[in-house]
């Protein structure tokens, strides 16, 4: 059965000696659509709570923690937005799942300086904002984001970097276990990687992120190559099997998403191993922007009817033919494109949204963006104070609210 019931708040959970303990929530009410408490799984395609319900995930994409500074403190949720994501009375958005995106070097302390000022003040907004999330029944899902270990900008690598990644789950898992409603998604678009170092990474500090113009680059190009050959650094590259064998070892009763290659728009060749086939934890991530370059471009209908054909019909025969679960995590529109851009919007969601609805049952998603802001190229908002949605928020919304 799917779970459309609306359940009372979630007492308080022990998260263990290092995170928080959760107080009531004022305004929650027994009309929340808010979900049983865990551990999470799947059966099959579905999603599953702890009692075997099928679980359809709708909600949103909180972005800014993973690029949280001293200096820019306002990109941090506050408990007040993330209870108008969840049931705020007459305006919330309804959402059941909240994708929270983090850094590895912020959480461990690989620059100090450029975040917060030290790994604990930063893993207690992080803790903040999931407190504020599950203590309502939602679930927060703890994407990580961010992992290069350069201090000077944030940044990613094409693929998880063993010495920075590694460490990061073994805290953050172990932190979040003894919370039923922290689901995992393991690395945020992994790209420019093929299949097999997608699943089992590289043996040794062999994986290098130079990206080879191919034979008719300019002579520029090629000398940028050759180049980056001779000076950027080597790393370790880990596998998605070996991230979820790590993740799994350390909290096995909680669900684990994994990105698909090329930036979560290319299908798995195979679906990865259970490490517990008796208990399976896995779903799968798929990205399906069609636009992702606010240009006149996004301004053509038959753009953003793409989405549907192409990118998630992958996704749809890996799900069906091995009987995996898919869930969007990350998908928008950049509406900040003049108007016929933003009229663009809805129906890239509509289409959308209908093909999520087709599958059985119906693929779950986190919608991008909600940022603290209205001006960003993918807000849902035109007030940042309220959660008031702009003409491309309001279709995610009544999306959200149609499930309960």
């Amino acid at each position: 059965m799917q779970v459309r019931s609306h359940l009372s708040v979630l007492a308080a959970l022990a998260l263990g000696a290092a995170a928080l303990t959760f107080a009531p929530v004022a305004g929650a009410t027994a009309s929340s659509p808010l979900l049983p408490a865990g551990p999470l799984g799947v059966v099959g395609n579905r999603i599953v709570d702890g009692a075997g319900n099928t679980l359809i995930l709708r909600g949103i994409h909180r972005d800014g923690l993973e690029a949280v500074k001293s200096k820019n403190i306002s990109s941090v949720p506050t408990d007040d937005e993330i209870a108008r994501i969840g049931n705020y009375p007459g305006t919330g958005w309804n959402a059941n799942i909240v994708r929270v995106p983090v850094g590895a070097p912020q959480w461990t302390g690989a620059c100090p300086l450029l975040f917060t000022p030290s790994a604990t003040s930063y893993q207690a907004i992080v803790d903040a904002t999931v407190s504020s999330i599950t203590r309502r029944g939602m679930i927060a899902l703890l994407d990580l984001h961010e992992t290069a270990p350069g201090c000077g900008a944030i940044s990613r690598h094409w693929m998880p970097d063993d010495a920075g990644v590694r460490p990061f789950w073994q805290s953050a898992a172990a932190h979040y276990d003894n919370n039923p409603l922290v689901a995992f998604e393991l690395f945020n678009e992994p790209f420019n990687v093929d299949q097999p170092t997608w699943r089992d990474g590289t043996d040794t500090a062999t994986f290098q992120e130079c990206l080879n113009p191919g034979p008719s680059a300019t002579q520029l190009q090629k000398t940028t190559y050759q180049k980056c050959l001779l000076t950027a650094p080597k790393y370790q590259a880990m596998g998605m099997q070996d991230l979820v064998d790590l993740v799994h070892g350390i909290a096995p009763t909680h669900l684990l998403v994994v990105d698909g290659p090329n930036y979560a728009q290319t299908a798995p060749a195979a679906p990865l191993a259970e490490p517990d086939t008796s208990h399976p934890k896995i779903a799968y991530a798929v990205h399906p922007y069609t636009c992702t370059q606010p240009t006149s471009a996004c301004n053509d209908p038959a753009t953003y009817a793409h989405a549907a054909t192409s990118i998630l019909g992958a996704f749809k025969a890996f799900s069906d033919s091995n009987q995996v679960p898919v869930l969007a995590t990350e998908f928008g529109w950049p509406t900040h494109t003049g108007a016929a851009g933003e009229n663009a919007g809805p129906g890239f969601f509509t289409d959308t949204f209908a093909f999520f609805r087709a599958q059985s049952p119906q693929w779950g998603y986190t919608a991008f963006a909600m940022d603290g802001q209205t001006q960003g190229a993918y807000s849902l908002l035109d007030d940042a104070s309220t959660l008031h949605p702009n003409i491309t928020g309001a279709t995610v919304k009544s999306d959200i609210a149609a499930t309960w």
